[in-house]
């Protein structure tokens, strides 16, 4: 519920199956490359508390629905009753 730190860095190494496919005059690309981005975290806006149920947390934000909320977080066993 807390990030340690409010940024933080992520670095994916990209690769190009295809530079040596092309068909045209052989061109010096780099097959690997890596890029880094920096993700920067808010804090949650609102936090469930222990035996709150999804629906509780649902109307909290105007319109949404619970099932949503329950199919975008897979660690919640129980919908009826949130523990810590």
């Amino acid at each position: 519920r807390d990030f340690l730190q409010r940024r933080y860095p992520a670095c994916l190494m990209l690769v190009d199956e295809l530079a040596d496919s092309t068909t045209g005059p052989a061109v010096q690309r780099p097959r690997e490359q890596i890029r880094c981005v920096e993700f920067e975290m808010r804090r949650c806006e609102a936090c469930a508390e222990a035996g709150q149920t999804l629906q509780h947390v649902a109307a909290h934000w105007f319109g949404a629905d619970w099932l949503q909320i329950w199919g975008s977080n897979p660690e919640i066993v129980n919908p009826d009753s949130l523990h810590d």
